[in-house]
């Protein structure tokens, strides 16, 4: 029974062995070895044709160190050298890389975040206007309090102050957090709901005093904050700029350097030890004593 199983094994192997869609020449299966290669910092080998390229410089210039002629145990030192140097460069790279991708990505969640910012007005209103309370808001940044701030200015120096419009347009920019100024503005904004309430014309009654004042006093406030939050948002403004500098300067964590600094400290001394014997083989020998 064995021996059939053995013999279907076989045969299917035979069969199998005609699907074969893998390399089959030298050069695709010398190629196909280094599928698995990212760096290759521990690999004792050129790998590509650049490197050869790069090994052919690398070891005329350590040739020009050793006087001719040279013996074999001389030139396979430096066949070493060469590689250890090649090893050294493709560390290099492997780190030049990971700080690449270190900084790419700490400049895109700086990016990331200054788009939020600029479409927390966008999605505040979204909020606000599928059923969200005033209270659920922090205050908006200071750029965008001070526009909303500007815009309600202007409707108040055009059409008058409106309580019941205004107000929503301060609590949407401030949220829970009002500022000094804006819980004044909607302290007065209350006095004068409570005098359009009294006036027999309504809210369209221009004749009274008290509404003049009110009102005047809430374009003196809205001056005042619209120029606090101005200041503000330069501060926050710079603030951010220095942030993004911190992030562009990114590092990779301190286990990627620790590992880079050993690693390159090895490379080194392999390098030295290996130049210093070479350096002693291709001394011509001393002449014998008569």
């Amino acid at each position: 029974m064995s021996e059939q199983t053995n013999a279907e094994e076989r045969e299917r192997g035979q069969e199998n062995r005609g699907r074969r869609r893998g390399p089959r020449t030298p050069a695709g299966i010398a190629r196909s070895c280094m599928n698995a290669l990212k760096y290759g910092e521990f690999v004792r080998d050129i790998i590509n044709a650049k490197e050869r390229k790069t090994a052919r410089g690398i070891r005329k210039a350590l040739y020009e160190q050793f006087p001719a002629p040279r013996n074999a145990i001389v030139q396979g030192i430096v066949e070493e050298l060469v590689v250890n140097r090649l090893r050294k460069q493709r560390l290099n790279d492997r780190f030049r890389h990971e700080l690449t991708i270190a900084v790419q990505t700490a400049s895109l969640t700086s990016w990331e975040q200054v788009k939020l910012r600029e479409a927390e007005p966008v999605f505040r209103h979204l909020d606000i206007r599928n059923g969200a309370n005033f209270d659920e808001f922090d205050r908006m940044p200071p750029g965008e309090c001070a526009k909303l701030m500007r815009t309600l200015k202007e409707k108040v120096e055009a059409r008058g102050p409106v309580p019941a419009e205004d107000i929503s347009t301060i609590n949407c920019a401030y949220g829970r957090d009002e500022s000094e100024r804006a819980s004044a503005l909607l302290i007065n904004y209350e006095r004068l709901k409570k005098l359009l309430a009294n006036l027999p014309g309504g809210a369209q009654d221009p004749s009274a005093t008290d509404c003049a004042e009110i009102k005047k006093k809430i374009l003196t406030l809205l001056d005042d904050e619209i120029g606090w939050q101005e200041e503000l948002s330069k501060q926050d403004a710079a603030f951010q700029f220095q942030s993004v500098e911190a992030d562009v300067a990114a590092m990779p964590p301190d286990s990627s350097w620790d590992r880079y600094f050993r690693i390159a400290a090895a490379l080194d001394r392999e390098f030295d030890q290996g130049f210093e014997r070479a350096r002693r083989f291709s001394k011509p020998s001393s002449p014998a004593s008569a």
